[in-house]
């Protein structure tokens, strides 16, 4: 019933939500409005959400819907009004929480009968958790979510997700180191260009490239344009491999011609090196960004 993505969030979704009287759980939390700005509690209380679910599992806060269970869906369904910059309020208390987190939200918001509108934010798992936010008495807190609502991380587990966020950073840096690898590899196949005297005996290796993307895939699952750049340099890789595989079975067996067939297979090699130096670079630049986000 609770919708896996943004745009699942429709005026009928949330009718369906309320006709069952459903309580908040780990995938989602009901919010009337945004915090007034004196309320320090009513704002505390986001944050926690907020980190909560980056924390956790991901969830979506639902502003302009009352928790209020004993009132009738039209009831429950008050709205926020359509003048406020939903964006600027929201990411005001969403900056308070360190580190920081991402979130994303309907855009456009759902639309009432009243004109007045819903905001749903998504606030996905991060692999930068643990996330704190500070309670009424000053000091850090690092929130979870669970199906009974907001808890508080233990020990063990506040230890474990730093421990987490450091293996996952470590790796993300072997794997850009690996990519490096591959670009400058891909430089000495253009580097031979069409000689007929030589020709490269190197191949690409992309095993460790494999082990750590499946190992970090919930990090860098979102981050669509790294996942196709780097899905085409696999293909690339593998097309060259097979390449210098046919070639080596050949190159050394007695027959008239080789020297066509090396500089026919170095202009191959120096286009396949060409492309495969591209997409490391893309794929780089990429994971620039996974790393700073």
């Amino acid at each position: 019933m609770v919708p896996q993505l943004l745009s699942g969030w429709t005026i009928d979704t949330l009718n369906a939500l309320l006709m069952r009287n459903a309580f908040e759980d780990d995938r989602y939390d009901l919010k009337a409005q945004l915090p007034p700005a004196k309320e320090s509690e009513a704002k505390g209380r986001l944050r926690k959400s907020c980190a909560a679910f980056a924390n956790s599992g991901g969830g979506f806060l639902v502003f302009g819907v009352s928790d209020e269970k004993n009132l009738s869906v039209e009831e429950r369904l008050v709205g926020l009004s359509p003048t406020l910059d939903f964006p600027e309020h929201f990411g005001a208390h969403a900056r308070e929480i360190s580190p920081s987190i991402n979130w994303h939200f309907l855009n456009p918001p759902i639309v009432l009968p009243s004109r007045n509108l819903v905001h749903v934010v998504w606030i996905p798992k991060s692999w930068r958790a643990p996330h704190a936010t500070k309670s009424k008495e000053d000091a850090w807190v690092f929130p979870k979510r669970t199906n009974k609502g907001n808890e508080f991380m233990t020990m063990d587990e506040i230890r474990s997700s730093f421990l987490g966020q450091y293996e996952k950073r470590l790796k993300l840096q072997l794997l850009r180191a690996e990519l490096s690898t591959l670009a400058r590899q891909a430089q000495d196949l253009i580097d031979i260009g069409s000689s007929s005297s030589s020709y490269s005996i190197v191949s690409f290796d992309t095993r460790i490239v494999e082990s750590v993307l499946s190992d970090t895939y919930s990090v860098t699952a979102t981050h669509t344009h790294f996942q196709q750049s780097v899905s085409l340099l696999r293909e690339q890789v593998g097309a060259a491999n097979n390449a210098m595989r046919i070639f080596f079975s050949v190159v050394n067996l007695p027959m008239s011609g080789k020297t066509n067939l090396i500089v026919k297979h170095n202009a191959k090699m120096k286009s396949w090196g060409s492309e495969i130096k591209r997409l490391a670079e893309l794929s780089l630049k990429y994971l620039d960004e996974v790393l700073r986000a």
